[in-house]
């Protein structure tokens, strides 16, 4: 068995070590992100249903308190927030007296910023900044008392944002820090990416060729999310943003169908999860037409129904059982599918804003994605391992069944050589291997049923050798024996494909001739033509050379052939009564002479005639050797 130039499988362990290592780092450097010395002391917010409220109005209307992070979920209004921002919580930082504010999670935002230090209070709708950063910074002046500055948030995504205000220091600091684990969260997405794409290589398995594919779409939607996106697109980085969240979506379903289709599950149960794939093109539509908000609240709530239903379908699986059941068990399948569930459950119900968020919540979706990505390497991984097990012993099995199927085969043929052999000794005769007597009786029966279909008239040549006797009386048996070989092949060639030559019996034999013509007088006449051209060919000089001595011989000898003729076409005669008729003509040649031929006397229909009866009919005759 042929090995692949590069099998995945067997450094999983050392990397997937290394994935969980940065995980851990991930989880230790997300709390240090919110660690910083914040400047704002208060945060409150109040919702515009109508989108039209000014500044004015908005400052008269109640707002409501609250802690860490916003958390609103999906919607059209937008959130007015009041900040209230001390510049004495931190003192003057080295690089300048400017502040920063930083908002988070805010990839498809508009946002309006109000601050009574800036001139007639006009609003900044841009970050102005003097380098990119993955979050929305808006420098303010520090000022040197309390006071209340005002955003407002309109969001096509999710409203769960994190809000702060830091030093110039500060921001850059957790700039980069936040890049950093950003580029290694991605570079961890390009680990299962790869190993996905490499594994379908080497295995060309449908359900990692899907699982690669999705992880393309998950390193794009990660891109997206984490802000990349709106450094390259701008203003349609929202569109495109939307266009990856549901098509990673929807990808992710299709996985889960194509995997789940291996276990069995009831059909109809596939159908629910293929219609819920079927929202796609309704949410691209939607996205297209400027319902940025309407498609991702639906692809949400989509998103939850997929997982939920999944899980549901891992519990009514019921695979087959034996060398055909799936790689992993179904328990497998339904822890896998019971954390993913609850993971996404979680972020989601978060993201929707059912329940306060945290600052863990700012990043659950690439925590989410990490979580299940691993999750998913380790069950394929261990699905791959069983696979090629499986397909190990599949080829050793089939190895095994090719070698008994050669051993098999062979067997046959020596059986088949050994029958034929059987058949050989049981109907030919061992020195000439024409027919012998058994197999003259089975030809001369087909005769007889061919005759009965067609009418045709067929003729039995009994002939015996003249003086064969005193060949080998003076020159031994071996080369009577070379005289007997060299008459069976003159009869062959005298013989067309339709009759058959045989020997009797030691200087014996018989000839049968077939479809001769339909009268009688005519088929005579065609054997007696068939019958001279023997005479004449046996009549020949024989040259044997007799190599059973010291010094070899050469014997010349002239043999000649007495032939009795049973013609016949559809008869009462057995065949030993037709063989019986046939041998009492031919000793009517003998005593008529020797070297001729003669018939047995028949009526047309073919009945008996008395054996020692000859025909009047003239014949061939050539002088005896």
């Amino acid at each position: 068995m042929s090995r692949p130039l590069f099998h995945p499988v067997r450094p999983c362990r050392v990397w997937l070590a290394r994935l969980f290592q940065c995980w851990l780092v991930w989880l230790l450097l997300v709390p240090m992100l919110a660690s910083a010395r914040d400047h704002i002391t208060e945060r409150a917010w109040q919702e515009d249903p109508s989108n039209a409220l000014t500044l004015e109005q908005v400052r008269q209307r109640p707002f409501t308190p609250y802690e860490g992070l916003l958390s609103r979920g999906y919607g059209n209004s937008a959130i007015w927030i009041r900040l209230r921002i001390d510049p004495a919580t931190n003192p003057p930082s080295s690089l300048t007296d400017q502040l920063v504010l930083r908002l988070r999670l805010s990839y498809m935002d508009e946002v309006q910023l109000f601050d009574p230090l800036l001139p007639s209070e006009s609003s900044i709708t841009r970050p102005s900044f003097s380098y990119r950063s993955l979050n929305r910074n808006f420098v303010l002046p520090r000022g040197e008392a309390p006071r209340d500055i005002y955003l407002r948030l309109q969001s096509q995504g999710t409203r769960t944002k994190a809000i702060e205000v830091l030093t110039l220091e500060e921001t850059l600091e957790h700039d980069r820090v936040q890049e950093a684990v950003y580029a290694t969260y991605l570079a961890v997405l390009l680990v299962f990416l790869f190993w996905a794409l490499l594994h379908w290589l080497s295995s060309r398995d449908r359900v990692i060729g899907i699982f690669a594919f999705k992880q393309t779409l998950a390193f794009f939607w990660s891109l997206s999310l984490l802000g990349y996106v709106r450094w390259l697109l701008g203003e349609d980085a929202p569109r495109f943003v939307a266009l990856m969240v549901v098509a990673f979506t929807a990808a992710s379903a299709y996985f889960d169908y194509c995997l789940f289709r291996e276990y069995q599950p009831p059909r109809w149960a596939l159908r629910v999860l293929l219609a819920l794939i079927a929202l796609l093109p309704l949410e691209v539509a939607l996205i297209y037409s400027g319902h940025i908000s309407i498609a991702l609240r639906i692809n949400m709530t989509a998103t939850l129904l997929i997982v939920c239903w999944s899980f549901v379908i891992s519990l009514l699986v019921r695979p087959r059982q034996g060398p055909s059941a799936p790689p992993v068990p179904p328990w497998g399948l339904v822890v896998f599918y019971g954390v993913i569930a609850l993971s996404i459950m979680v972020t989601t119900l978060m993201l929707l804003g059912v329940f306060h968020s945290v600052e863990m919540a700012l990043h659950a979706l690439q925590v989410h994605g990490l979580v299940t990505g691993v999750i998913m390497v380790l069950f394929l991984q261990v699905r791959a391992q069983r696979l090629a097990q499986r397909q190990a012993q599949v080829l050793t099995e089939l190895a095994v069944a090719q070698e008994n199927a050669k051993q098999a085969q062979v067997h046959r043929l020596e059986q088949d050589k050994l029958l034929e052999e059987i058949r050989q000794l049981a109907f030919h005769d061992s020195l000439t291997q024409l027919p012998n007597r058994r197999l003259l009786r089975e030809h001369l029966q087909q005769a007889l049923h061919h005759n009965k279909r067609g009418r045709h008239h067929s003729a039995l040549l009994f002939m015996d050798l003249d003086k064969f006797k005193p060949l080998n009386d003076a020159h031994g048996h071996h080369v009577g024996d070379l005289l007997l070989l060299e008459v069976a092949q003159r009869l062959r060639g005298c013989a067309r494909a339709s009759d058959t030559v045989s020997r009797f019996g030691g200087d014996e034999f018989v000839v049968l001739l077939n479809d001769f013509d339909f009268d009688e007088a005519t088929a005579q006449q065609q054997v007696q033509v068939m019958a001279g051209k023997i005479l004449d060919s046996l009549g020949q000089p024989y040259r044997l050379q007799d190599d059973s001595k010291a010094e070899a011989t050469l014997v010349t000898h002239h043999c000649s052939a007495s032939i009795g003729v049973r013609l016949f076409s559809v008869t009462e005669n057995s065949i030993d009564e037709l063989l019986d008729q046939a041998d009492a003509a031919m000793y009517a040649a003998k005593v008529a002479g020797r070297g001729t031929v003669r018939f047995h006397a028949s009526a047309a229909g073919g009945g008996a005639a008395p054996a020692n009866s000859s025909s009047n009919a003239p014949h061939l005759s050539r002088p005896g050797g």
